[in-house]
């Protein structure tokens, strides 16, 4: 039978219960457990929970449905009674031989039920005669017979719930009514085995599903831990240094975007590792350079091969200083990786900041030809002036070491109010870099040795020192050949919103 109180009251009675329980703790003891299985159990308890639920909603409906459905059926039974009480009252005119006498009020209900079972057989097309059937107490002593205030003549009327009533007229006029109490449970023996019939048919059917969703768990488990099992054996060799294994999945879901990510990630670790070894080996060889010729020198000092003077003095200086630019750049370079250059960031007219840097190299006899075309810039940026004039002397050193002479220099600066920003483009003349170098020459120690000559000892180290301090700055630096023949370094900083000279 159904739960008397209802759903509502059950949650309310046993939910503080339920949530006063740590449920993870009853499914997921602090032992350790294979993930396949954790989720085979969660799906499993998941489903019978719900299988459960689908249960109690079923049978608590099924016990509501049939008791109505018996309380209607029950009322449609009285229509015969209905009129067997209008001919009564119309030969007695009053309602006091039905409540005198008991047997009278029997009788007709008798007569009524009698009626009922010959109005049945018709329907059926049965001509059988049958015995008088016995009195229908289940309908009798619900039954009411009532005045035209619904006072109660005949039997109680049911306070927990109200009665339904069915008129009874003469002449027109409303002299009483016939009322039923409603069923609370079922109280015939065949309606309960019936009713525990179809809940046992309820639960076989639940048990039935709890099982099959037990079937589905299983593999449903194993396809959902299996590729996240592929993912850790991958992780576990990356964390061993193993940068080159991938996972191999065709998967279109988070999952596969998670496989996808740890092949970009170990395809970045195994770049970066190949980096820095390179990185290493570069350093190596340029630092082992002036070190080189600094040992060089002084032994030949020692040796009295070349005489102390001043001369040689200058030659160990040289070599010093461009030594010590060298351990500069690299350091510059490391913080700029590590993030740890300090920017102090403040309105800068770039046009005034490129003219002013550009007058330091006039009186330079190097048989380059400087020409700067600032397009009357007045659009301001917000830069760090000290980064940025390292950034244009390190473009002015960038020319100087590797343009032939006589040659030239060209700064551009524009506005480029389409995109909001201000352009630099540094250009210069013969020789060029390769296609294929453009794109490498902001990396560490990189030079196109094949066309850009080494004769001013460059560290290769300038131009990543400069897209270091772009990228700082929120802009853009490009490498294209330039129509003179050489390079052209294009650099694009955002224009600070306000700020006009």
């Amino acid at each position: 039978m159904a739960y008397k109180g209802g759903i509502s009251t059950f949650f309310a009675h046993y939910w503080p219960i339920l949530q006063a329980v740590d449920i993870r703790h009853l499914l997921f003891p602090q032992t350790r457990m294979r993930l396949k299985y954790q989720l085979f159990i969660t799906l499993l308890i998941a489903s019978a929970l719900l299988v459960a639920l689908m249960f109690v909603v079923s049978s608590f409906s099924f016990s509501r449905g049939f008791l109505n459905y018996i309380n209607n059926a029950d009322i449609e039974r009285l229509n015969p009674l209905v009129g067997a009480l209008e001919n009564q009252y119309v030969n007695d005119g009053s309602w006091e031989p039905v409540t005198s006498d008991p047997g009278l009020w029997k009788k007709l209900i008798r007569s009524s039920e009698l009626q009922n079972r010959r109005h049945r057989r018709a329907e059926k097309g049965s001509k059988e005669r049958r015995p008088p059937p016995p009195p229908n107490n289940r309908i009798e002593r619900r039954l009411i017979l009532a005045n035209s205030e619904k006072q109660a003549l005949v039997g109680r009327i049911n306070k927990n719930k109200q009665p339904t009533w069915q008129a009874i007229n003469s002449d027109g006029k409303v002299v009483g009514y016939l009322g039923l109490n409603p069923l609370q449970r079922l109280d015939n023996q065949f309606d309960q085995a019936f009713e525990s019939q179809q809940k046992r048919g309820f639960a076989l059917a639940g048990l039935s599903m709890v099982l099959l969703s037990a079937l589905l768990a299983a593999p449903l488990a194993s396809r959902i831990v299996k590729p996240i099992l592929s993912v850790k054996s991958t992780v576990a060799e990356i964390s061993q240094g193993n940068f080159n294994h991938r996972i191999k999945t065709d998967r279109r879901d988070e999952i596969g975007d998670l496989a996808t990510d740890i092949n970009k990630l170990g395809a970045t670790l195994e770049q970066n590792r190949e980096a820095r070894q390179r990185l290493v080996a570069e350093i190596s060889h340029e630092l082992r350079t002036p070190v080189a010729v600094l040992r060089g020198e002084l032994e030949a000092l020692q040796d009295g091969v070349r005489a102390l003077n001043s001369s040689s003095v200058d030659s160990l200086h040289a070599e010093t200083i461009k030594l010590n630019r060298l351990i500069d750049d690299l350091h510059t370079l490391s913080l700029a990786d590590a993030g740890a250059l300090d920017y102090q960031m403040e309105p800068i007219n770039l046009r005034d900041l490129v003219n002013k840097q550009i007058e330091h190299y006039q009186f330079l006899d190097n048989e380059l030809a400087v020409t700067v075309d600032t397009k009357g810039t007045t659009h301001y940026i917000s830069g760090d002036k000290q980064r940025l004039e390292q950034l244009i002397d390190n473009l002015m050193q960038n020319s100087l070491r590797y343009t032939d002479t006589p040659g030239s220099i060209t700064i551009l600066i524009d506005n480029d109010i389409a995109n909001k920003s201000i352009k630099l483009v540094w250009s210069d003349s013969a020789p060029g870099v390769p296609s294929d170098a453009l794109e490498k020459l902001f990396e560490p120690l990189f030079r196109a040795e094949q066309s850009r000559s080494r004769q001013y000892g460059g560290s290769g180290l300038g131009l990543s020192i400069v897209k270091k301090i772009v990228d700082a700055h929120h802009g853009t630096c490009i490498a294209a050949h330039s129509d003179t023949g050489g390079l052209r370094i294009s650099v694009s900083f955002p224009i600070l919103q306000g700020e006009q000279s």
